[in-house]
């Protein structure tokens, strides 16, 4: 007798082997499509061992193949579950021990614990991760589970049980940090980094910081990025690390790094060479530029605060200052165009039209259906967003540092000025093309009746269907660094904020939602 293939329907019309795994098989993840099953159309007999095996009830002989013995499907309107369902969860083996992918399967319902509501919660969110065993890891992820789950769902009751799981997780790491040998561990900054998301998604519209500013707001989030910048450079002074240690510290400073550029703040000359850090190739040629950008993104909110609109004889070196940083920011837009330019053919993306399907909902997300971006992966999207947001930001400081020096030659001024703008606009168009594609709102294909390759909108679905956090956190920072950003058109800068806003909700991160909502700039 063949049995039916459990794996899913994009490896079936694929024509390749499925791993079966779940909610997203390997094959899916790695080519980054749309995973699907064929939910509830084979009815498997669940066979239930649990009452047997702990010696609850008598084990009939024979097969266990009584109707009462299956699990029908639940809508996803049900809060209740069935005895066989809650004995699945807790009895077979511990939670600490479940991978993601089978916990993601629970049916939210009243008999769950929260717990394991908040961890499926998450896990559904985080699509592919993997939970890692361990004490201090483990009340962070609950702690960020928890107010996930509760901003979700709009519960203070939740929100009230992940405060509590985040002070014993604060307390466990400042105690680990008081050891210098649990310092080193790596479940240490993992915890840390959690943490200042955790700050993030706790975020709401009553707090007292609102409307004061980003370095404010975010100010406990910050905190705990500082954190593990002394953590990090108190593991670089350890003479053996593990290729995992290395890889963690690379992906940390990468995060810190995007974080000092939302602060306007420069990076410590021990955290300057990212080599040291496992950057190699174009990744690290484009640190370079980053580190660069942080520098000079903190001399302007020096300069540009303090030197008057009108120089004076006593502000002659102040002005100096403001042409170096010109000519600084100038040379860097230059290195960074020529970092484009010799990237390698694989890692550039194809430019489609919006092919019309009636699909008007999801196209109303989309900035221009005659300009749309396809990348190879999205992590070659992520690529390309940071390179662009970056550049913008260095554009944005010449615009300033021209606005305020005026001078002798305001015409040859006003020119480089709106040649900058141009530049700007071109750059925010590009980023604009590529959200959709960030966001799993299209796909490509072939026009019917042999037409070319073509873009075409998605139906419309939940958000959190769309794209997992996992993928959407790849466009957090540009969304978050463009839409602070004056010189940026408006139309844009609109655009922008309200697919800043769509990211916030799956991600569930208050600070986002209000740099989204709100009016906050630099």
């Amino acid at each position: 007798m063949t049995f039916p293939s459990r794996g899913c329907r994009t490896c079936k019309k694929r024509r390749v082997k499925c791993d079966e795994a779940r909610p997203v098989c390997e094959r899916c993840r790695k080519a980054n499509l749309e995973c699907t099953h064929d939910e509830g159309t084979n009815k498997f007999i669940f066979l239930s061992e649990n009452e047997y095996a702990v010696g609850r009830r008598k084990r009939p002989r024979g097969p266990n193949v009584k109707p009462g013995s299956s699990i029908q499907p639940h809508s996803q309107a049900s809060l209740t579950l069935d005895e066989s369902q809650t004995a699945s969860i807790q009895d077979v083996q511990p939670f600490e021990e479940l991978d993601i992918a089978q916990l993601a399967s629970v049916t939210r319902g009243l008999d769950i614990p929260l717990d394991d509501q908040a961890f499926t919660y998450y896990a559904q969110l985080c699509r592919g991760s993997t939970w890692i065993a361990g004490n201090l890891l483990s009340l962070a992820l609950s702690a960020v589970s928890h107010a996930t789950f509760g901003r979700s769902q709009k519960s203070s009751a939740i929100v009230a049980a992940s405060n509590a799981k985040y002070a014993k997780a604060l307390l466990k790491t400042n105690a680990a940090l008081t050891d210098p040998v649990e310092a080193m561990n790596d479940e240490v900054l993992l915890a840390v980094m959690l943490l200042s998301f955790y700050e993030n998604s706790v975020m709401d519209k009553t707090s007292n910081d609102l409307g004061r500013g980003l370095q404010v707001m975010a100010s406990r989030s910050f905190t705990h990025h500082d954190g593990a910048m002394a953590m990090l450079n108190f593991r670089r002074q350890k003479h053996y690390r593990s290729a995992r240690s290395v890889e963690l510290d690379k992906l940390v400073r990468r995060q810190l790094i995007r974080s000092l550029l939302l602060r306007s703040q420069p990076l410590p000359p021990w955290l300057r060479n990212g080599a040291q850090f496992g950057e190699s190739g174009i990744a690290l040629a484009f640190d370079k530029c980053m580190v660069v950008g942080a520098k000079l993104r903190h001399q302007a909110s020096k300069l540009l605060h303090n030197t008057p609109s009108s120089p004076t004889s006593e502000a002659y070196d102040e002005v100096t200052k403001l042409h170096d940083l010109f000519a600084e920011a100038k040379a860097l837009d230059g290195l960074m165009a020529t970092w484009e330019k010799n990237l390698p053919l694989e890692s550039r993306y194809s430019v489609y039209k919006i092919h019309q399907n009636g699909v008007d909902e999801t196209s109303q997300r989309i900035f221009d259906v005659e300009n749309v971006h396809v990348y190879p992966t999205v992590g070659h999207a992520g690529m390309w967003n940071r390179y662009r947001t970056l550049r913008i930001a260095i554009n944005d400081i010449m615009i300033k540092v021209l606005t305020k020096i005026g001078g002798p030659e305001p015409t040859n001024i006003l020119f480089r000025g709106d040649c900058i703008k141009v530049r700007i606009e071109h750059l925010t168009e590009d980023l604009c093309a590529s959200t959709p594609y960030m966001l799993g709102l299209i796909e490509t294909g072939y026009v019917p009746l042999g037409g070319d390759m073509a873009a075409f909108t998605k139906a419309p679905t939940p958000l959190k269907e769309t794209a997992s956090a996992t993928i959407a956190s790849l466009i957090c920072w540009p969304l978050a660094m463009t839409t602070m950003i004056p010189s940026i058109p408006q139309r844009h800068r609109q655009y922008l904020k309200a697919r800043l806003l769509d990211v916030s909700e799956i991600v569930d991160d208050g600070v986002l939602e209000t740099l989204a909502s709100g009016s906050l700039e630099e």
